[in-house]
């Protein structure tokens, strides 16, 4: 310690020193001052600590080093010479960013790493995902199909029965029925009894429908009138009527 440093601790110490007898005595012998002698009493150790250290420190600046700890390392490791310990420092420094550098590039990589697995997983589970869609598409699609060419199929079968142009509620021919109905002495009377039709040939369904209407003494007799209709356009004929 240099010849300054050592005569200003000395100075602190006997001030320390007086400052701890002054409170002391005050903390005996004033009863009025006991809290200030116990401030005093207890902060002059604590302020002659810090002054002490403050010194220490600066005396180890002024030798090259950058502080206590620094000086009580290079001492720990044997060495007095600042500038010696000054190069094994930057050396324990430059080795200690290298392993930083090199741990946080690990800890970078296996982020990164991470990063790449949980991305391929997303990629893959997305990738599943569109494939499944895709394959419910396709299937519903087929279905979609599957159903339209079966009821394409029975609309076309029912057009070669002639079915399409036959009534939905009674399955009478609505033309013909009114034309015979029409034809009817008492057309109120008249009752739809049943149509048979016959299967197309060279465009034209054979019909024959039954029915019931009032006659002339008031009975209600059965009757019968046979014809047929176009395939395309439902036109109809009346060829017999009983």
């Amino acid at each position: 310690m240099s010849g300054l440093a050592a005569v200003t601790l000395l100075v602190a110490t006997l001030v320390a020193f007086v400052a701890m007898l002054i409170g002391l005595a005050m903390l005996l012998f004033r009863p009025g001052r006991r809290k200030r002698g116990l401030t005093i009493f207890l902060g002059a150790p604590l302020v002659w600590a810090g002054l002490i250290v403050a010194m220490m420190s600066w005396d180890a600046r002024q030798k090259g080093f950058e502080g206590i700890g620094d000086k009580g390392a290079a001492g720990l490791a044997g060495i007095e010479d600042p500038a010696e310990w000054a190069e094994i420092r930057a050396a324990r420094r430059a080795e200690e960013a290298a392993e930083k550098a090199a741990r946080q590039e690990a800890e970078a990589a296996e982020k990164a790493e991470r990063e790449r697995t949980a991305a391929e997983a997303r990629a893959a589970a997305a990738a599943e995902k569109a494939a499944r869609r895709q394959a419910e598409a396709a299937k519903k699609a087929e279905q979609e199909r599957i159903a339209a060419d079966a009821k394409a199929a029975a609309e076309a079968e029912d057009r070669r029965k002639g079915f399409h142009c036959l009534s939905g509620w009674d399955g009478s021919h609505p033309a013909f029925k009114r034309i015979v109905k029409n034809s009817m002495r008492d057309p109120d009377s008249f009752e739809h009894v049943d149509t048979l039709v016959g299967p197309v040939t060279n465009g034209w369904h054979a019909i024959r429908m039954v029915y019931r209407a009032r006659n002339g003494f008031g009975g209600m007799n059965v009757g019968e009138a046979i014809g047929r209709y176009r395939n395309d356009d439902c036109s109809v004929e009346v060829l017999s009527l009983e």
